[in-house]
């Protein structure tokens, strides 16, 4: 469940949803809550408050909604590609910066704040990229869409791959989001 609220006098979104500790996702969503806690970047869906209470995880944000709430032919072409780059950015940081896989890269782990920035979330599937071992691949594969996992996925997991995952699935989000449409209102000026 996602709701607006206020914080503080600050308008905030509180994400709440059942996971009871024998949840196989539960391990994804506390790993989640951690990352929201660690990482901080203005191009990251800005994490206030949250936790465990009983069976349900509930995580305070501020204001957003999710990108897949949105119809896209609401943003011009511009703003489209503005919102393309700070998901680029974010990645180069949690890449670059952290160390970070992000595992989670598409239309839904995109929030539209209300200034009408793109920011991403979805770190329950993150990890260094030490961490990125062939186990944990496996694992999270089975929660995310088929078509975002590289294709040779299972095979390459080594240090000069662990951006890989991101970028390929970087790549299904443009095509996701540049629709005929879109580019049809852009121009090219070569």
């Amino acid at each position: 469940m996602m709701a607006p609220g206020e914080l503080d006098g600050m308008p905030v979104t509180v994400f709440s949803a059942a996971h009871p500790s024998s949840s196989r996702k539960r391990p994804y969503i506390e790993r989640a809550l951690q990352a929201s806690r660690v990482y901080r970047h203005p191009r990251l869906l800005r994490y206030l408050d949250g936790g465990v209470v009983g069976g349900e995880v509930v995580v305070v944000t501020e204001r957003a909604t999710p990108l897949r709430h949105h119809s896209l032919e609401s943003f011009s072409p511009l703003h489209i590609s503005a919102g393309l780059q700070s998901i680029i950015e974010t990645l180069v940081f949690l890449h670059d910066r952290a160390g970070v896989s992000h595992n989670n890269v598409s239309a839904s782990s995109i929030f539209i704040t209300p200034d009408g920035a793109w920011k991403l979330w979805g770190l329950e599937y993150s990890c260094s990229f030490g961490k990125l071992t062939r186990d944990h691949v496996e694992h999270i594969n089975s929660y995310c869409q088929e078509r975002v996992v590289p294709p040779d996925d299972k095979t390459r997991i080594s240090p000069s791959y662990q951006h890989a995952r991101d970028s390929y699935a970087f790549g299904h989000l443009v095509e996701d989001v540049l629709t005929p449409e879109v580019l049809a209102g852009v121009c090219f000026d070569i």
